[in-house]
């Protein structure tokens, strides 16, 4: 528990901080027990959970893995991350970022035509405009670590 406890303490979801921690202990122990008593504590901490029972998985591919930890948060959650997401690459493209400027699909032409990055995101948060898939998995790529930049393209998937 000491253990557990100094890696969530002092942290909550406005740091951006993301974590996965794997719980693992002999049957009866109140490994479940404990991760959902956590996920109801998510109001008190400002923090997301996602409780994931990995004996329920099938097949135990990463992609699965993957896909279990997405369903386990809330909508808000998503509408949140979603929010933020756009507003991070809007700030990367605005100042020069290719693979960010690639990833909403701002073109030569859109600034041509005097349409901004800033009303490019915005299109895409209404609907009316994509995010390209490739470009945007090679930016989280190029950003975040494994494991993280596949869990981010899951999430992208479910919000773009």
């Amino acid at each position: 528990m000491k253990e557990l406890n100094g890696k969530v303490q002092g942290r909550d979801s406005a740091d951006n901080d993301f974590r996965v921690i794997t719980v693992i202990q002999d049957v009866g122990s109140g490994k479940t027990h404990l991760a959902l008593h956590i996920k109801n504590l998510k109001g008190r901490y400002n923090a997301e959970c996602s409780f994931v029972d990995l004996s329920t998985i099938s097949p135990k591919t990463m992609s699965s893995i993957y896909n279990a930890i997405i369903k386990g948060f809330d909508n808000d959650f998503f509408v949140q991350l979603r929010t933020k997401f756009l507003v991070y690459i809007r700030e990367r493209a605005e100042q020069g970022d290719n693979s960010a400027k690639k990833a909403i699909n701002y073109t030569v032409i859109n600034r041509l035509t005097g349409l901004t990055i800033k009303e490019k995101v915005e299109d895409i948060t209404t609907g009316k405009e994509h995010v390209s898939d490739e470009n945007l998995k090679q930016f989280l790529i190029q950003r975040f670590n494994y494991h993280r930049s596949r869990i981010d393209k899951k999430c992208c998937n479910k919000l773009l």
